[in-house]
């Protein structure tokens, strides 16, 4: 007989724990600074990876890298982020503590609450997190050698095309052409952005983001909310000139308030 009040995990929640675990002792590292932000990333995507490939059942090589993709974007981008912004303005100890904290969280979420087919509602906030946190990434590359921040649009569009690509895929619309066209205007806003570069610091922080990226994830709240909407029926004309009016609007105060 089976001992009563014995607790038992699956082996998913096996998995976790063990990620959640090893997770935390990664990006633990990146608080040394130096070589070793760059060891916690190393570690921490083969540590994604491996547990991806446990938890997908089809275990290729294709399968596992771009279910993959998902939960490795926030962790590398919170390392690169912080890297750079050590870099370029220095980062105190604890704000780097709390965007690892930021990227943790967003991760261990993910693997709890969105490893599935269709999660729209849980994709919104992590999508516009990770087209914040790129689009900034860009932007401080191209302030510190503008000639590499034009060589890497190439990798700008590579990278807006996966989020919203995997947005639309919970949505219902496995759309790749969605999908190019918003990392087309995207492109286009960071060019366009290039010419006068406009970073806001948050408050009582060393943390920036670029008005581009705001201006990137203003326009794709709007529109995602718009299709999303429409996938299901419910968009009409007054939600649209709502939406239409809050984005420009929302747009004019980042704009002129910033002094173009």
């Amino acid at each position: 007989m089976a001992r009563r009040g014995k607790l038992t995990t699956t082996p998913t929640q096996r998995i976790l724990i063990t990620h959640i675990i090893g997770l935390s002792a990664s990006l633990a590292l990146a608080l040394m600074g130096g070589v070793w932000l760059w060891l916690s990333l190393v570690i921490a995507v083969a540590l994604t990876i491996m547990t991806v490939a446990r938890l997908v059942v089809a275990r290729t090589a294709r399968i596992v890298f771009t279910r993959a993709l998902e939960p490795l974007a926030v962790v590398v981008f919170v390392l690169l982020y912080i890297a750079l912004l050590t870099e370029v303005y220095g980062l105190p100890l604890w704000q780097q503590a709390g965007l690892l904290l930021v990227a943790f969280a967003m991760q261990v979420r993910f693997f709890l609450l969105q490893f599935r087919s269709r999660t729209p509602h849980l994709q919104t906030g992590y999508s516009l997190l990770l087209i914040v946190l790129a689009n900034t990434l860009w932007m401080l590359i191209a302030s510190q050698n503008a000639f590499f921040g034009f060589a890497t649009l190439i990798l700008a569009w590579l990278v807006n095309y996966v989020i919203v690509h995997y947005w639309l895929e919970r949505v219902g619309y496995h759309n790749s052409f969605l999908a190019a066209v918003w990392a087309i205007l995207a492109v286009e806003v960071l060019m366009i952005s290039q010419m006068a570069l406009v970073f806001y610091t948050l408050p009582s922080t060393n943390l920036v983001v670029s008005r581009s990226a705001v201006i990137l994830a203003v326009i794709a709240y709007a529109w995602g909310s718009m299709l999303h909407l429409h996938a299901q029926r419910k968009l009409s004309k007054k939600l649209v000139v709502e939406y239409g009016m809050m984005c420009a609007f929302l747009l004019g105060f980042l704009l002129f308030m910033s002094g173009m």
